[in-house]
């Protein structure tokens, strides 16, 4: 289930992040993929910077990298995401 969240980030799905935040608690907003991938990677990934914005404000753990390394910092940097570095 917290598996889940990175992909529902990345589709802009806030109604449904938010419903399993207030099941299980905002902690579960740090969980990885399988490659590493967390909520905050996958909205910058996906330009969904409500969404981004949300986790934000939950405290995310920005640091956590993917399994190459890359942070959702280095990402936004990458693909040139102004409103996202902003926010990060």
């Amino acid at each position: 289930m917290a598996q889940e969240i990175p992909g529902l980030a990345w589709q802009g799905k806030l109604a449904d992040i938010k419903e399993l935040v207030a099941e299980h608690g905002a902690g579960i907003l740090d969980t990885q993929d399988a490659n590493g991938r967390t909520a905050a990677y996958s909205a910058v990934s996906g330009k969904r910077m409500p969404v981004l914005k949300y986790l934000l404000d939950q405290g995310v753990d920005l640091n956590l990298a993917m399994s190459k390394g890359s942070t959702p910092l280095h990402l936004a940097c990458f693909e040139g995401a102004v409103e996202a570095v902003e926010l990060l």
